[in-house]
């Protein structure tokens, strides 16, 4: 599975249906004469999977290094990448000897892809759906094009290989038809297809499955310390659209909320923060809305692109500083969101560092929680309450104050967190799934370790297996 930015290659490789990682590894600064790779890979026969047959180890949720007993190899080098093709045929190349080298090898390619338009399926990658993507490359100008780089460099060097494209968009393409449209000609969304997409697709897919599973364990953990009393859980169990929400304050135990019947009912609102943020309310395991729209350009304020704007600052500020068009698109696309506001930095670290020092910093942080307070507020909204309050991405799983911070300020709907379990609930500690609010708390609030790769694995074996 890859994951390909414009000056970055990322890869797991995984062994399917047992959905077991067996090799990962990324390569920065794409491009250049030094860019820096590294692998960490189990060898076949040794836990791993070689030549299509599975192994009895590895590990799963992209850690291959995680409770297993199998030997790893660690590769940590640097490869030229500055020939043709942005370097992505380079990496490509040095992957598959590394792999090759170790006994692997693979059956299709799983792509990542962002923006296709009206094309929001999985799909196996042809000439039309490159075609497709290039229609969209100016939409997505970040993304397409790397991706599409990528595809000719796949196809160059393994041209029989099956490669699928598994685009940000599907998890969105069944919203209601209020959360897709615009406020702008009809036949634009008829003819154009202009309507909100969404993105990030695969982590908020993978959120709505891995909460009812994380909930469950949790109901059975509470059954077995006893705490299931008065037939709380089965009074929960029998309550159709989370009706009552207001009577679980009172409750100990967690009452009621996993014992909906398969979890089916659960409205969620999945946080993806990170260098790239959007947030999705959920509701029966389906997207009903998300905070991107037309293009990944819009929505929350991201690391350097600039989120929602009104239209008519890009007029102004052309008239203002002579700046063109694609010049001023630029500037939304490089040197605003957090970087903008800051003028320090994008990196919330960063931020989080400087702010009792640079006012700017502290308002950019204070702009971002504001931003994602809100639409967590309208998504509550949208689906008449919420259950469960996902935090996933690289911000959400590891940035324990922002979480506070932000939760603090949700105590209308009834969230309360526990401040221990938030302490202990980060990436550099090892993070697990996990449950981060109060037993009083009226909503759940999770931590889910992103698995976008999952979803693409899962997808991919699935049309690759449909071939055969």
């Amino acid at each position: 599975m890859t994951n390909i930015g414009s000056t970055s290659f990322k890869f797991q490789l995984l062994a399917m249906p047992e959905e077991k990682v067996v090799a990962k590894g990324a390569v920065e600064r794409v491009g250049s004469s030094s860019a820096a790779a590294r692998y960490q890979i189990i060898p076949a026969g040794d836990g791993g999977v070689g030549n299509g047959g599975a192994g009895n180890g590895g590990v799963g949720n992209g850690d291959v290094t995680a409770q297993t007993a199998a030997k790893v190899i660690n590769i940590d080098t640097s490869i030229d990448t500055s020939g043709t093709g942005g370097g992505y045929l380079a990496c490509i190349s040095h992957m598959l000897g590394v792999l090759q080298s170790a006994g692997h090898s693979f059956q299709a390619v799983g792509f990542k892809t962002v923006h296709g338009g009206t094309l929001d399926e999985p799909v196996l990658v042809d000439d039309s759906v490159m075609s497709k993507m290039e229609d969209y490359s100016g939409v997505a100008p970040a993304h397409n094009p790397p991706y599409l780089a990528a595809m000719r460099a796949f196809r160059q060097k393994l041209p029989a290989m099956p490669l699928v494209a598994v685009f940000e968009t599907w998890f969105h393409r069944d919203m209601p038809l209020p959360a897709k449209l615009y406020a702008v000609p009809y036949e634009w969304y008829e003819k154009y297809g202009v309507r909100r997409y969404g993105f990030h697709g695969a982590s908020h897919r993978y959120v709505s499955q891995a909460v009812p599973r994380l909930l469950e364990r949790e109901r059975e953990r509470q059954k077995v310390k006893g705490l299931e009393k008065d037939q709380r859980w089965e009074e929960g169990a029998g309550r159709a659209g989370r009706a009552g929400l207001a009577d679980r304050a009172g409750r100990a135990g967690r009452a009621g909320l996993a014992g909906l019947a398969g979890m089916a009912s659960l409205r969620i609102i999945s946080c993806h923060l990170g260098g790239s943020s959007s947030i999705c309310a959920i509701r029966n395991g389906v997207s009903v809305d998300t905070s991107m729209g037309f293009s990944p350009q819009s929505g929350l304020p991201m690391s350097n692109r600039c989120g929602e704007l009104d239209p008519y600052v890009i007029r102004y500020i052309m008239q203002k500083t002579g700046m063109d068009f694609e010049q001023v698109l630029q500037v939304l696309a490089e040197k605003s969101g957090l970087l903008g506001i800051s003028g320090i930095s994008g990196d919330v670290r960063d931020l989080l560092a400087a702010r009792d020092k640079e006012p700017r910093a502290a308002a950019a942080l204070d702009f971002l929680l504001y931003e994602v307070r809100k639409y967590i507020g309208a998504f509550a909204a949208a689906m008449n309450g919420v259950d469960a309050i996902a935090f996933t991405g690289g911000i959400g799983e590891n940035d324990v104050e922002l979480r506070r911070r932000l939760c603090k300020d949700l105590s209308f709907l009834g969230v309360e967190l526990d401040e221990e379990k938030n302490a202990s609930a980060c990436g550099s500690r090892g993070l697990v799934d996990t449950i981060i609010s109060a037993p009083t708390s009226q909503v759940d609030v999770v931590v889910i370790k992103a698995n976008e790769e999952l979803i693409v694995a899962r997808e991919t074996y699935r049309i690759v297996k449909a071939m055969l």
